[in-house]
């Protein structure tokens, strides 16, 4: 990244010392700081602002979250310029993302994978009515919280209310097959430069459009033949990839042009692996039809009481 570093021992408007970097990818950095007004900890997750990038872009996670309540999302608390920088101040979550259990092997209990799915769905259900689609679920977007709780975390994709930032996903393990192709359609088409790809470093083009070129191209993309994309259903896919894959162990298929056949065992509730298999319905209309039907069916199973 160019600009400005923020570097651990710093302040950042005389509110937040930094402390620690704990990580970054893409066009982002995320730091660990401490809110000195309140008296702790908070998580900073800083961007590098371009003047021919949608000034959206960046506000994204705010506008996600700002008017959600739901103890499964995570707290917007400040959004900040400072430098050319953007900075998102979040709640710090203590625990640790789903995809470290994955990546180690370390297998949750069916009982709490259960429950994990019941408070995902029940999320997407808040989150989609109030019209934001998250559009990158996948396992190191949750937190697991030592309470056994999740949270669902990183709206930097996300369609709030309609307004497209541009940012495109491809996470292929867990993404759905529409949103695969609209991905493979806009590099096909040779449509970079209309679309800001997630975890790209854009300045090489971005210093070549003007703002309104960039959000008149977005804007030709989102009449294209995929805007017909019901991002809801594309959800509700991911969020069925995830848990194919925290329950069986085996990643899904990515861009699959087939239903699943869930790969059951003895643990496994035959309820849960057939609501699996219908979020991860390839064609959209098979798969459950919201977030709130879901979470109704998961929730009657009582699999994770």
């Amino acid at each position: 990244m160019s600009g400005k570093l923020v570097e651990s021992g710093s302040l950042l408007q005389s509110t937040y010392d930094i402390e620690l970097k704990l990580g970054s990818g893409g066009s982002s950095e995320v730091y660990l700081a401490w809110y000195k007004r309140l008296g702790k900890y908070v998580i900073i997750k800083k961007t590098i602002c371009h003047p021919s990038i949608p000034a959206q872009l960046y506000r994204n996670e705010v506008e996600a979250l700002k008017n959600i309540k739901c103890v499964y999302l995570p707290q917007v608390i400040d959004f900040l310029v400072e430098n050319g920088c953007s900075y998102t101040v979040l709640e710090y979550i203590e625990g640790e993302s789903l995809d470290k259990f994955v990546k180690k092997r370390n297998s949750l209990s069916s009982s709490q994978l259960s429950k994990c799915f019941f408070q995902l769905a029940s999320t997407l259900a808040v989150l989609h009515k109030h019209d934001v689609c998250h559009r990158d679920i996948k396992p190191a977007n949750i937190i697991l919280m030592p309470d056994k709780n999740v949270r669902l975390i990183d709206f930097n994709s996300a369609l709030v209310k309609g307004h497209d930032t541009g940012v495109i996903s491809l996470s292929r393990t867990y993404t759905s097959p529409e949103q695969y192709a609209f991905f493979q359609y806009c590099k096909t088409e040779k449509r970079r430069k209309a679309t800001i790809f997630a975890g790209a470093d854009v300045s090489h083009f971005a210093s070549k459009k003007s703002k309104a070129d960039v959000v008149a191209e977005s804007n030709s993309l989102n009449r294209s033949k995929f805007h017909n994309i019901d991002w809801k259903l594309s959800d509700i896919y991911s969020l069925g990839a995830t848990m194919y894959h925290l329950f069986s162990g085996q990643a899904p298929l990515g861009a699959a042009r087939k239903n699943v056949v869930f790969p059951m065992r003895e643990a496994e509730s035959e309820g849960v692996c057939s609501a699996i298999e219908r979020c991860m319905k390839v064609n959209p209309s098979e798969r459950f039809q919201s977030a709130d039907e879901l979470a109704d069916r998961l929730q009657s199973l009582n699999d994770f009481i």
